[in-house]
């Protein structure tokens, strides 16, 4: 069960969990990929392992009063076997480059709703401009979204000053 908790709470559908450690900087889940064929990009052929050595380890969840799940991903460089292209395959959820995954940056813009930016970053140690980034990014994601949506947004705030609420209806 706790397994199975962990799995869930991981949420990285391209993962299986190998195991959890506790580290000087928290806890951290070591992952492995699901077994898959790798297509080139370039012509759509097999691929092989070109390189299999480096891990990288993100910031991935916030816990109240805990501190962070992080987890460690490995980086595949794949080789096509008939252009010799080489490539590094792209998770989902993992960014190419970063120290954090995507559900960790919603989860600080999700906590940015309920506090001041300042306050978050100084919560998870994260420098300002980071949060304000990543904030506005998803401002603008949802805007962009009201675009797409099949009803009619009941209110959208544009306020003064640092921040702007989007509030969208059902």
């Amino acid at each position: 069960m706790y397994h199975q908790f962990i799995i869930e709470m991981i949420d990285l559908p391209d993962f299986k969990l190998r195991q959890m450690v506790k580290r000087s900087y928290g806890w951290v889940a070591l992952l492995e990929p699901t077994p898959r064929c790798f297509l080139c990009p370039i012509c759509g052929r097999k691929s092989i392992a070109h390189k299999r050595q480096k891990k990288r380890t993100l910031r991935h969840r916030v816990i109240p009063h805990f501190g962070f799940i992080h987890v460690e991903v490995p980086v595949y460089h794949q080789q096509c076997t008939t252009c010799l292209h080489v490539w590094s395959v792209q998770w989902q959820g993992v960014p190419q480059h970063g120290k954090v995954t995507d559900l960790f940056k919603k989860a600080v813009v999700t906590l940015c709703h309920e506090s001041a930016l300042q306050s978050v970053a100084n919560t998870l140690r994260v420098p300002y401009t980071t949060v304000e980034r990543w904030y506005y990014q998803w401002a603008e994601e949802e805007v962009e979204n009201l675009h797409t949506m099949r009803t009619d947004p009941t209110v959208v705030c544009f306020g003064g000053g640092m921040s702007f609420t989007v509030v969208t209806g059902e």
